[in-house]
């Protein structure tokens, strides 16, 4: 009980909760009671055996009384022991018990006085201490029933008990009177009052059992018996008395001393506790509306005994015939207030039904396994009749399992067990139609209280609707909080790959320029040479950034995608290797789509190689197109698709597999699998990249065991005059002869811009190596100063794209405004939509990417002037 509480106090709340609210039962004090009760137990045993088999000693008639004082002390101690031990509730009713014992007792003791004096008149002063039990006794139980019931209640069980009481006491009347002898009307009162007291607080004790809908307990089970039998015995011992037949009164004191201890054990034991099964509910209120009869036949007898026997005083008769009039009235007044309840409960039940017909949610009502009433809307949400449902369970209305994994038929008597202990019930509850769908419902699950009894109340809110927008609100948070990430890293990607292009620009220009100046020395020709090559291996990972953060700029052309795969499968054949086996599955009726035919070519490079590092030991590669129709719910869940009609590209292979945790990140940079230094974690983000650049969207679908596939969407783009025209890459993939590329009458002049001042100075260098004559400005602002003077000419604009206060696109739009004619070619590390929308280039836009050749260089600068003169001529 007094362990450590491994969570903090929580625990000792919890164990001081079960000592209070332990059963009264299991708190009664015995051990103090048993001092007292053994001891008077054996003293009355004793007395009685002695007077019924040992006669006519003097010594033994003083045991005739000492056993009756030796009872009712002890019945008074046990008494106030329970006092002692009872609960803030008991404590004022037990007191009064405790005190009409405590009356008795000293009452006895001054009849012992009497005795042992000779002076024992009737009535004497042991008697007004004997008369108070009953009255105590009433005063205790009234004091019990107004602290547990309601005022409607205390008022029915007033009526109840004054009609019981004068009943009781008018057929005490009509069968003491007529035996009264030579007694006096003091000596009859007396007499009277002894019975009727105990009968009186006993009939109050037996009301508090319907009315507070007790449940059997030793205490009260045992006092109200008590009260009963000392009562009858009293009325018989008086009549037996009164009518001089009584021999031998042994057994009847022996009565009196044993229902003594009793009285003060139940007096100690004492504590009502309520009892909600419906089954004694509906006992209880029978017994409550029977009672007003049954007082009616008790005053009806007494009515008959005093004007059938003979000799019985007009006061008698006269007093039986009022008060049975009076116990009829009270007997009226008391169906009349049973027929207002029946109308309130009538009326309750309306109200009831009406809110119970009337509620959206589905209500149903069970007595504990089955279901007994339902509303309308529990047949709308369950798709079954009322009857059907009332034939059903919990259980029979639920799927095998719930959402956690539970079986149903062990969660639901959990939950039915715990509301029937009173404890209210909220949660989450999946349920199954005749028809097999299911549904997500909030369930509340209460005890409640009905005319007919207690029964489980369930309220039942269909939230189907509801789970599954938090669901696509999550799916879309997490959607949302993925892409912003991956875009966070495209920033960052592009900003490093547009740097990162400047300073491997100047390497790859200055290697050329080097090799040109080399002569004849093999080993430092052969160095440059691998320095370019590592060069242009950066310059290719830094493409693949710009792929994945989309600012790598694009020629689309409106394309035949059976036909690009088609022309690719020979390189891909010889990429995965002979142990794997390589299957196209072509679509019809595709339709076209715009694509960087180049770019394509790097998706399926990437997907192959990916493919066969996940297929060691062989396997099948399968690559399958056809036409797929997306509408909005095919979009929903998946960032970057639109309605409409696509070409679907799928890449299938036969390899271990992605782990579920990891495919919502395969996609994103330098994220691998792969054993360090056998990848760069660039493949798959570069495809995704490509393929969102190029409109569609890409999704993994992958069992580890099983293989991955990964489905590619493109938009169909139909051939129509608003096509967009192929597009040829600006950079030449040989260099050319000099003799391949004239230059303009008397030298063209070009003005470069180029904030980055390696850079500038390479491109000068390399321009004027090419024969062109240079004006170099570091800025926009720098290079209009340059132009405004008339005599300066200017052929060609050559500027960066991103730099400082003025992009390269408004410092061309400026100085053709000055010089009509004047012909550009921009070059950028990435586009950043400033030249290319979404990175794709427009017809005739002249471009050329950095990190460049001096032979790409000359052949974009070539083309523009060639243009020029073209135009000329």
């Amino acid at each position: 009980m007094h362990a450590a509480a491994p969570n903090g106090p929580e625990p000792a709340a919890r164990v001081v909760a079960i000592e209070v609210g332990a059963p009264a039962e299991s708190r009664l004090p015995w051990r103090a009671a048993a001092p007292v009760l053994a001891p008077a137990s054996l003293v009355v045993a004793a007395a009685v055996l002695a007077q019924r088999f040992v006669r006519g000693l003097v010594a033994l008639r003083v045991l005739d009384n000492l056993h009756w004082t030796v009872s009712y002390t002890a019945a008074a101690a046990l008494a106030w022991i329970g006092v002692r031990h009872a609960s803030a509730e008991d404590r004022t009713p037990r007191r009064w018990l405790a005190a009409g014992l405590t009356g008795y007792a000293i009452g006895q003791v001054l009849w012992d006085v009497q005795v042992a004096a000779g002076w024992n008149p009737f009535p004497g002063p042991s008697d007004a201490f004997y008369l108070l039990l009953g009255p105590c006794v009433t005063v205790g139980l009234v004091t019990a029933l107004r602290a547990r019931a309601t005022r409607s209640a205390i008022l029915a069980a007033a009526i109840d008990g004054a009609g019981l009481s004068i009943a009781v006491l008018i057929l005490t009347l009509a069968l003491y009177l007529p035996l009264r002898g030579q007694s006096s009307i003091l000596q009859m009162s007396v007499l009277v009052a002894y019975p009727l007291g105990m009968l009186g607080a006993a009939c109050i004790a037996a009301l508090l059992v319907p009315t507070l809908r007790l449940r059997p307990a030793f205490g009260w089970v045992t006092f109200l018996a008590a009260l009963w039998v000392n009562g009858a015995v009293w009325m018989e011992w008086n009549a037996r008395t009164l009518a001089n037949r009584l021999e031998d009164g042994t057994l009847y004191n022996a009565s009196f001393s044993g229902l003594a201890l009793l009285l003060g054990l139940g007096a100690m034991a004492w504590q009502p506790a309520s009892s909600r099964d419906p089954r004694w509910e509906r006992r209880f209120d029978a017994a409550l509306r029977l009672l007003p009869l049954l007082v009616v036949m008790g005053a009806s007898a007494a009515v008959i005994v005093a004007f059938t026997f003979p000799a019985v005083p007009p006061v008698v008769k006269d007093a039986t015939a009022y008060g049975s009039v009076a116990v009829v009235t009270l007997a009226l007044l008391r169906q009349s207030i049973l027929l207002h309840e029946r109308d309130r409960m009538l009326e309750a039940e309306r109200r009831f039904r009406s809110l119970f017909d009337s509620a959206q949610d589905a209500i149903l009502l069970m007595d504990g396994r089955r279901f007994v009433d339902c509303n309308p809307s529990a047949e709308r949400m369950f798709g079954m009749s009322r009857d059907a449902i009332c034939r059903s369970t919990p259980v029979g209305l639920s799927p095998e399992r719930q959402p956690d994994g539970r079986l149903s038929s062990e969660a639901a008597p959990e939950r039915i067990s715990a509301a029937l202990a009173g404890e209210s019930q909220f949660f989450r509850w999946r349920h199954q139609r005749p028809d097999g769908s299911t549904f997500e419902a909030e369930v509340s699950l209460d005890c409640v209280e009905l005319p007919s009894g207690r029964a489980l109340q369930a309220a039942v809110r269909d939230v189907t609707e509801r789970v599954d927008s938090e669901a696509t609100r999550r799916r879309l948070e997490d959607q949302l909080r993925h892409a912003s990430r991956l875009e966070a890293v495209g920033r960052l990607a592009g900003g490093v790959a547009h740097d990162f292009n400047n300073v491997l620009t100047v390497i790859l220009g200055t290697t050329e320029l080097a090799l040109t100046r080399v002569g004849a020395d093999p080993r430092l020709e052969r160095d440059l040479a691998e320095i370019r090559r590592s060069a242009q291996r950066a310059a290719s990972l830094t493409a693949q950034l710009l792929a994945f953060s989309r600012k790598q700029v694009i020629a689309p052309v409106p394309s035949d995608l059976n036909a690009l795969i088609g022309g690719a499968l020979v390189m891909l054949r010889r990429l995965i290797g002979e142990d794997v086996e390589l299957a196209f599955e072509p679509g019809a009726d595709l339709g076209t789509v715009l694509v960087d035919p180049t770019q394509v070519e790097q998706v399926l490079v990437n997907l192959a190689v990916n493919a066969r590092d996940a297929m060691p030991d062989g396997g099948r590669l399968q690559i399958a197109t056809a036409p797929a129709d997306l509408d909005a719910a095919d979009c929903a869940g998946r960032p970057g698709a639109r309605p409409g009609r696509y070409v679907r590209l799928t890449v299938r292979d036969t390899g271990t597999g992605v782990p579920e945790p990891l495919i919502p990140h395969v996609f994103e940079p330098f994220f691998t699998t792969k054993e360090f230094g056998r990848g760069t974690g660039l493949g798959l983000a570069t495809v995704h990249g490509i393929v969102h650049q190029s409109g569609g969207f890409i999704e993994l679908a992958s069992t580890p065991g099983s293989g991955a596939c990964f489905t590619i969407h493109l938009p169909v783009r139909e051939a129509s005059s608003g096509a967009v025209a192929p597009v040829a890459p600006v950079a030449a993939p040989a260099p050319p002869a000099p003799a391949a590329h004239p230059r303009a009458p008397g030298r063209a002049h070009i003005l470069l811009v180029e904030d980055e001042d390696m850079v500038r100075d390479l491109a000068r260098r390399a321009l004027t190596d090419l024969g062109f004559f240079v004006l170099a400005a570091a800025s926009g602002a720098q290079a209009i100063e340059l132009a405004a003077d008339a005599g300066t000419r200017v052929d060609l604009l050559l500027t960066d794209v991103i730099m400082p206060t003025m992009s390269g696109r408004q410092l061309f739009e400026q100085l053709a405004r000055q010089r009509p004619g004047l012909r550009v070619v921009y070059m950028s590390g990435y586009t950043d939509n400033v030249i290319a929308p979404h990175g794709v280039l427009e017809p005739g836009t002249p471009f050329i990417q950095k990190p460049f050749t001096l032979d790409a260089l000359a052949a974009a600068l070539d083309g523009a002037l060639d243009s020029v003169a073209r135009a000329a001529a």
